[in-house]
């Protein structure tokens, strides 16, 4: 109550459904039982959302960008909102490590491991929320499956700067910047056209200067044919985290081999129409708040 008066929001407690009014204005908390959770779960809704009336100006727009954006600028009012009462820093953790018990941070598509990437670096790394740094590796797979290691570290050489975030327009800002590396993936990879040119002429150098391949024994020839296909077969030291990343695979085409498929030009396309509703904290408290009452 005391955190919302002073951010001029009105914070209700009644009726069988939370919301928090567009404006920001009015908070309303479905009455339910007063719980250790319950409790964690609306002050958790609260502090969160007094740090969007005090930190946020302006709107998000739609698709996968409006999902970056929503995803950089909780981290960033979060980490302004614990500046400013460091006590709502205890609240704020729980509620991200309350979720990553149950499982709803778990990306299970690669427009999720992408907006998951960047939640788990900031809430992570930035926040100091342990419980999420799991979610990163998860992520960071599927996106090594799609597009490569390349793309990661770039990804990263971004959002390194989030700590010096100091508005919504620079939170859009970088939400863009990503969202454009996003689209450059369209284009097939240098390297990637260069394997298909050494597969049609039967390999690489003199080794693939009209030779067969068929196995011979004790040549070395062999080995390497056994190594490729090898390459086409998910490692085994983790296989729930395989079948995580088969389930994952975008457009429902399957992961593909090795465990992930590079998703085509259309498929990146569709997919920045997409609206995810991954990693809405808010959303999730408000359903969770509805269900306990």
């Amino acid at each position: 109550m005391t955190l919302g008066k002073d951010a001029k929001i009105t914070v209700t407690v009644g009726g069988d459904t939370s919301y928090c009014k567009p404006d920001g204005s009015h908070i309303n908390i479905a009455r339910l039982p007063s719980t250790p959770l319950g409790r964690m779960l609306m002050t958790g809704l609260v502090f969160h959302e007094t740090g969007h009336k005090n930190f946020t100006r302006g709107g998000r727009p739609q698709g996968l960008l409006g999902d970056m954006m929503n995803v950089i600028e909780d981290i960033r009012v979060d980490l302004e909102t614990i500046k400013a009462r460091p006590g709502t820093c205890f609240n704020l953790e729980a509620v991200t490590a309350h979720y990553v018990a149950k499982g709803s941070l778990v990306p299970t598509s690669l427009p999720q491991a992408l907006i998951g990437k960047v939640m788990a670096y900031g809430f992570g790394r930035v926040l100091k929320h342990a419980a999420i740094l799991p979610v990163e590796k998860v992520c960071d797979e599927m996106m090594d499956d799609a597009f490569g290691q390349e793309f990661i570290d770039e990804v990263e050489l971004i959002i390194k700067d989030i700590p010096t975030l100091r508005s919504t327009k620079e939170a859009a800002a970088m939400a863009q910047r990503l969202i454009d590396l996003i689209v450059q993936q369209q284009a097939p990879p240098p390297q990637t056209q260069q394997q298909a040119r050494k597969q049609l002429t039967g390999g690489t150098g003199a080794a693939g200067s009209g030779h067969d391949h068929k196995q011979q024994g004790g040549s070395g020839r062999s080995g390497s044919s056994q190594q490729n296909r090898n390459r086409d077969v998910p490692k085994q030291d983790d296989p729930q985290q395989t079948a995580k990343i088969r389930k994952s695979g975008f457009g429902g085409n399957g992961a593909g081999k090795g465990g992930g498929k590079r998703p085509t030009p259309e498929e990146i396309t569709e997919m920045l129409k997409r609206n995810t509703g991954y990693g809405d904290l808010s959303q999730l408290i408000q359903s969770e708040l509805n269900t306990i009452a």
